[in-house]
């Protein structure tokens, strides 16, 4: 064997080997980076699933307490203002969604995060303002004496079985024979 070849030989070898190295370690890299992806994959499902589905749903009932229509008790608002520790007063997000994944929303939804804190601090401050001139209000109704010429003749009307009465929803003749509604007596 001549020198020339015995240097090629030798030159095969190191590339071979530098060859099998950048292999090795591209595929390492390409293992590791396709872990890492995997892996912020699966916490960004979970973050779906586990925090921001359930905030979607927390939020969507939330928005309900707003609305005041026949599916609401209109007396049950009321009531809520005479609850010794309201419901408010220890709203928090971190109740509904799983704590850690809420507390991650800040390193992947700081906006989000922050406007969450917002919504939790008004509500544990400002609900009952929302609730008192809403209370005034069903009280006015429930004083007005048209309002009570209207009941009693409902109640009137009732006497017979599937009179008017029978077509008004349930929520509608809970509020009409609510405490509220019946503490003050028809005037005539």
């Amino acid at each position: 064997m001549s020198l020339g070849d015995l240097a090629s030989t030798i030159i095969d070898i190191i590339f071979t080997v530098i060859g099998g190295f950048i292999a090795g370690v591209s595929g390492a890299l390409v293992a590791y980076y396709s872990e890492k992806r995997r892996r912020a994959m699966e916490h960004f499902r979970e973050i779906k699933h586990l925090c921001l589905e359930p905030l979607l749903m927390e939020l969507q009932e939330l928005r309900g307490r707003f609305v005041i229509s026949e599916s609401r008790y209109p007396h049950k608002i009321c009531e809520q203002l005479e609850d010794k520790i309201p419901w408010w007063k220890s709203y928090s997000f971190r109740k509904i969604a799983d704590p850690l994944l809420y507390e991650d929303l800040k390193n992947h939804y700081k906006y989000l995060y922050q406007d969450l804190e917002n919504i939790e601090a008004w509500m544990r401050n400002k609900y009952p303002d929302f609730l008192h001139p809403i209370c005034k209000l069903l009280e006015m109704i429930s004083k007005d004496h048209e309002f009570k010429e209207f009941k009693a003749e409902l109640e009137r009307m009732n006497v017979s079985v599937g009179g008017p009465r029978s077509m008004l929803s349930p929520r509608a003749l809970e509020y009409l024979d609510s405490p509220a509604t019946l503490e003050t007596p028809l005037e005539t």
